[in-house]
């Protein structure tokens, strides 16, 4: 595997905090970027809708080894109608998942190393299309476009590019949507509650020498609640 940092964002969520203990064992040298303070790893406080802020995380992060992978755990999630959704909630939930995705990774490829990984984080509500969900639904189906297209892109460089998408899973961020989980664990076929831990398996396989051949995929993590 390729030297360098391996940057993980929303480093202080459950996944993503899950990710950096796990890949940490494993050898990497992980470094934390939230908005948020993520204690007991290396992290820095940034904000992925500045590109300013994202220029300082790279300085503060990347050194002479560059980037070895990247994996973006960061996003936000929100439940409402469309026609009751003011145009700046639904806006700002593309701005962050999408939008600053993009133009996160345009300053960041240029320092990764040839050989690298990423990994997005897409959803299972992208085939699903649940009600009142549609601006987080767009958000991430860009994603997962997105990380197709770049997946071509770094093709030549032997960068690999994939997708995890999860279901809903005990985190922070869905805090306020649990009275949605008896129906999440009725449509699985492992019918119980997601846990961040069964994430970080998938995203580690596509970290690894393992997965030097596979890009531009996505792998639904949710107890076969989504079969393509």
């Amino acid at each position: 595997m390729t030297a360098g940092v391996t940057i993980v964002t929303g480093a202080s969520g459950g996944i993503g905090r899950a990710t950096i203990e796990t890949l940490t064992t494993r050898g990497h040298r992980c470094v934390g970027w939230d908005r948020v303070p993520a204690p007991d790893m290396r992290s820095v406080l940034m904000d992925l809708t500045d590109p300013e802020q994202v220029r300082q995380a790279i300085r503060e992060s990347v050194d002479d080894a560059g980037v070895r992978a990247i994996v973006h755990c960061a996003g936000v999630v929100h439940f409402s109608g469309l026609a009751g959704t003011d145009p700046e909630v639904w806006q700002r939930v593309i701005q962050i998942n999408l939008v600053a995705t993009i133009g996160m990774f345009q300053q960041l490829i240029p320092v990764m190393n040839d050989g690298g990984r990423v990994v997005m984080f897409g959803s299972g509500t992208v085939p699903k299309g649940p009600a009142e969900m549609f601006g987080y639904t767009a958000s991430k189906a860009g994603v997962m476009g997105f990380a197709r297209s770049l997946a071509r892109e770094l093709g030549p460089r032997s960068i690999t590019v994939n997708v995890v998408s999860p279901g809903f899973t005990e985190t922070g961020m869905v805090q306020g949507f649990r009275h949605t989980e008896d129906a999440n664990v009725r449509s699985r076929a492992i019918q119980r509650s997601a846990r961040p831990e069964d994430v970080v398996g998938p995203v580690a396989f596509f970290l690894s020498e393992d997965a030097a051949f596979v890009t531009g995929q996505n792998l639904y993590v949710d107890g076969g609640s989504v079969m393509p």
